[in-house]
């Protein structure tokens, strides 16, 4: 048994579990501060690098990889929530949709979107921190498409009765 190389490799573990702890912090404070400031050019901004991101992404991961398909299906989600007309977000909510999606568009972030895989962990890490800050919201939004859906399947019955 080399106990020097088990030392180096849980300094390791234990470095790394460090850096990842770091980059969720400093991730939280770029969305805070970035949220104070969002406005609805950067919403409309969103309208054209959102879809060319997505394509990017999937053109160059093909889809094969599980963690780029949750990540795009994340990154979805909450512009689907964020855009839809008939579903009204609190404003601190929309606030940090728009912020953490604009650190998703952004190929300048703190893991440069460049390097292959290793460049989307802080975009992960970023929408994770937003759909948990925006947690009830999502929920609030299931709620409002479940009772929509119902709504839709009873007025589809009372046209053919």
């Amino acid at each position: 048994m080399n106990t020097n190389n088990d030392m180096k490799d849980m300094n390791t573990v234990d470095e790394n579990i460090h850096t990842s702890k770091d980059l969720k912090d400093d991730l939280e404070e770029k969305l805070s501060q970035q949220a104070d400031s969002v406005s609805e050019e950067d919403e409309a901004e969103l309208d054209i690098q959102l879809p060319d991101k997505i394509q990017d992404i999937v053109d160059s991961a093909q889809g094969k990889k599980p963690f780029v398909v949750r990540l795009l299906n994340q990154a979805k989600l909450l512009w689907i929530m964020l855009k839809d007309p008939d579903f009204t977000m609190e404003l601190s909510s929309k606030a940090i949709v728009v912020a953490g999606l604009l650190y998703f568009v952004s190929p300048l972030d703190l893991l440069p979107d460049v390097i292959p895989v290793i460049g989307l962990l802080d975009d992960a890490t970023m929408l994770s921190i937003v759909i948990s800050a925006v947690s009830g919201e999502l929920d609030r939004y299931g709620d409002f498409l479940r009772q929509l859906k119902r709504v839709k399947n009873q007025n589809e019955q009372q046209r053919s009765n």
